[in-house]
């Protein structure tokens, strides 16, 4: 096909290289780069061709030629303007397989090159200057001397010795993806064969007379243009994983179980963020050790992975993705929850702030002890479930109010899934007194509970690092008031954490407290820094009367506020009188002395609570 004098065309491995005599790479290309994700997916994508014997495509190589020599315009050179990376390693791959071909044949006359024809002589880069680029001076060296290798007069099995890192780098990885299976030859002759026949580049030659030209032609196709996003990649990937269907029908299962899932739960806006953010949790947790965490494309290529363990059970697309919608709705429950039955809404897991840490461990404990249920389609909440999370949750505030800091949750969350699904004898006692014997000198850090007493000092003395601590307890210690008294809770009302003493000191807060502290307006400011989070200066009111409160007085929020709230904390009930805890409005002011006081009530109530 042409196009205004571009020529475009078909070409497979070997055709590209019986075309190709004399490669030059111009001097603006980068070097050899290619990482080991891009030298796993092709052996992988060789592997796949090898059993289906589909064509591939492998991308695009971009050229113009000129000739070698003014006096002899017969004799063209191929200037590669885009695809240096994919030629580099094809040449890399070719080698290795022949190289397998001739030791395990013991035939030296096994040549690709002549057995396939293959004309390429030369693989140089540009010299720019008097002074060769070392490191094009090594690749150029290193190409050739596979390209010797072949066409040479005396033949070998030795290695070659390649001199520049990333080439030797390279090579070893297919070596050491490749060697473990222990191929015989017909199979490396089969691998090589789908290689060179199987494989297709798009060929594009444009007739550049100006190497600013031709620069440019590089400039555009490397930098414009936006890169194809993960779930593009993951819907052309569905559109041809199952061959016995229409690629429409693939699509639109994966509509129906997936992407018509969440746009019925959240803004049209936040559907392909939900998707992503879904995907990447439930794979890591799914696959485990056989996670990758790549540089680019990580949710792509690990949903590849996991279509590609459920084809090699012999699980259907279609029920694939019933199981994603499965966990999809698990998500959405702890995440979105919409009901108060929904597992988001409940005390255990609402406590803890960094949801991604413990959706994983949801999914383990509803795979272990719950069963979806396909007419509600809905996961029940077993209370073994709750169990389990509550005492999760304590020694995760506890760990972090005293630490401080939360560097081990994820380790925490892996070990602590391991007692549970690994150990059928793991009851939720057991586990509770694991965590809380440290006499064991072998168990991991994040697996030692505090003690009581460095437990109630923390929660004294909130961190910066850990405010949300201080929300969790109050969250703890007025549920359980609510639920002792019968009261119907609503989860789904939306609730926010007020600071009775306000975040910003109007000077009219400022004159309050010193007056009645009798200390100085600088003395205010320092001590606000440090009681503004702690447990004694905060309550939950609802969303809409947060806004109302601003910075008016003490008590104006008192009289017009929080004398109409419901919650126990703020006006009290008999259960509160049994934690001995004074409700907000039986206090005439409000000062450090007042959040100190109220605090330890706070904080003696939650140790009773959980202990």
């Amino acid at each position: 096909m042409q196009n205004n004098s571009i020529t475009i065309l078909a070409r497979t491995i070997k055709q590209m290289f019986s075309y190709l005599e004399i490669i030059e790479i111009p001097s603006y290309q980068r070097e050899y780069c290619w990482s080991k994700e891009n030298i796993v997916s092709l052996l992988n994508d060789l592997l796949e061709r090898n059993k289906d014997k589909r064509q591939h495509f492998f991308g695009t190589i971009t050229e113009s030629t000129e000739p070698t020599d003014v006096n002899n315009p017969n004799i063209l050179k191929h200037r590669i303007i885009d695809g240096q990376q994919r030629l580099t390693t094809s040449l890399l791959l070719i080698h290795f397989l022949n190289r397998q071909i001739i030791i395990n044949s013991n035939n030296l006359e096994e040549s690709v090159f002549k057995k396939e024809e293959l004309k390429l002589k030369e693989f140089n880069f540009e010299k720019y200057s008097d002074e060769p680029d070392e490191d094009s001076l090594k690749i150029s060296q290193d190409i050739n001397k596979i390209i010797a290798f072949y066409t040479g007069n005396e033949p070998n099995s030795d290695e070659i010795n390649f001199k520049y890192k990333k080439i030797e780098e390279n090579y070893n990885i297919i070596r050491n993806f490749l060697i473990p299976k222990n191929y015989k030859v017909d199979e490396y002759r089969s691998l090589l064969d789908t290689f060179l026949n199987n494989f297709v580049f798009s060929s594009l030659l444009y007739p550049v007379k100006d190497p600013f030209e031709e620069m440019t032609i590089f400039e555009n196709l490397n930098s414009k243009g936006a890169l194809l996003d993960d779930l593009d990649l993951i819907k052309n990937f569905i559109m041809l994983v199952d061959q016995n269907k229409k690629p429409s029908e693939n699509l639109m299962q994966y509509d129906r179980y997936v992407r018509n899932i969440v746009g019925s739960k959240v803004k049209e806006s936040k559907v392909d963020k939900t998707i992503k953010d879904f995907f990447t949790v439930f794979l890591k947790w799914y696959l485990k050790n056989k996670f990758n965490d790549y540089p680019s494309y990580e949710i792509y290529k690990n949903f590849k992975k996991y279509l590609e363990l459920k084809k090699e059970k012999n699980i259907s697309l279609t029920d694939s993705l019933k199981e994603l919608k499965k966990y999809l709705l698990l998500y959405l429950t702890i995440t979105n929850p919409e009901k108060d039955s929904h597992i988001g809404n409940n005390l255990w897991i609402r406590v803890i702030e960094q949801k991604n840490v413990y959706i994983s461990l949801l999914f383990a404990l509803f795979t272990k002890f719950s069963k979806f249920d396909n007419n509600s389609e809905e996961w029940p909440v077993e209370s073994i479930i709750i169990d389990y999370m509550k005492v999760f949750s304590c020694h995760i505030i506890k760990l972090l109010a005293y630490q401080g800091t939360g560097q081990s949750l994820t380790e925490f969350c892996l070990w602590f899934e391991k007692q549970i699904v690994q150990n059928e004898e793991m009851t939720v006692q057991k586990l509770s007194n694991i965590l809380k014997d440290n006499s064991n000198t072998e168990k991991h850090n994040f697996a030692k509970t505090p003690d009581h007493h460095q437990v109630e000092e923390s929660l004294l003395h909130i961190k910066d690092t850990t405010k949300w601590v201080s929300k969790s307890v109050i969250d703890v210690v007025q549920t359980t008031i609510l639920n002792r008294s019968n009261e119907n809770i609503s989860h789904t009302k939306k609730t926010t954490l007020e600071h009775i003493m306000p975040q910003k000191l109007s000077s009219e807060w400022i004159q309050y407290l010193s007056d009645n502290e009798n200390i100085t307006e600088q003395e205010v400011r320092n001590k606000h820094e440090f009681y503004l989070n702690q447990i004694g200066n905060l309550c939950f009111i609802d969303l809409g009367k947060n806004s109302e409160l601003k910075n008016y007085s003490f008590d104006h929020k008192k009289s017009k506020v929080y004398r109409m709230a419901s919650a126990p904390l703020i006006n009290g009930n008999v259960f509160l009188q049994e934690y001995k805890i004074e409700p907000i409005t039986s206090y005439n002011k409000w000062g450090f002395e007042e959040i100190q006081k109220r605090s330890e009530q706070i904080v003696d109530a939650f140790m009773k609570i959980i202990d």
